[in-house]
């Protein structure tokens, strides 16, 4: 969990370099510089590539553990939320080992996914900080380079636990709405 956790924040900080060197390139194509834009312009292409095939390395590895921590989470979550709410008196000491429960639980999903989502905009930077560049005042080669990072920047990275849902704040609360529901299940039933 640790190891997904830092890679993931590899991830973010080396996208947040990917787009400030891109922001840099694209400034720098009219300006009297020494360094060849187009040059720049490929190291950053391979740069890209590097983070996908990096990115697509660590969702092979750990790919189905998120998809256990999501479900077990999700069970967690839901039995805790329904020992609070159950009918038994809780002690205060069990109240607060529970909620605390909860809690760990709650924000070990809420940092899998505020990473994923952060990752996703991130992503979605690229081709818009290349298309911002005044590309439009270069050669025909800068523009046809320029043009694959833009096809490839359109389609955002987004890490999937069992390649089922996405690491993102929309399936946070997806998650919250599910143990929400489960609880008032588990509640009725109960009753």
């Amino acid at each position: 969990n640790v190891t997904d956790k830092s890679n993931n924040c590899f991830i973010v900080y080396d996208y947040t370099l990917y787009d400030l060197k891109i922001e840099s390139i694209c400034r720098s194509i009219l300006d009297e510089s020494s360094l060849d834009p187009i040059v720049e312009l490929y190291t950053c292409i391979q740069h890209h590539q590097l983070i996908l095939r990096y990115v697509s390395l660590v969702q092979s590895i750990f790919n189905n553990t998120l998809l256990l921590q999501f479900g077990t989470s999700l069970l967690i979550i839901s039995m805790a939320g329904f020992q609070i709410l159950g009918e038994q008196e809780l002690s205060t000491n069990e109240f607060i080992d529970t909620m605390n429960f909860l809690m760990c639980a709650l924000f070990q999903l809420f940092l899998y996914c505020w990473f994923g989502t952060i990752i996703i905009s991130k992503s979605e930077t690229i081709s818009l900080s290349a298309y911002s560049s005044r590309w439009y005042d270069t050669d025909i080669r800068f523009k046809k380079t320029l043009s694959i990072l833009l096809c490839r920047g359109q389609i955002p990275i987004k890490f999937r636990a069992g390649y089922i849902c996405e690491l993102s704040s929309q399936t946070f609360m997806q998650i919250i709405s599910k143990c929400y529901s489960s609880m008032a299940l588990l509640q009725q039933v109960n009753e």
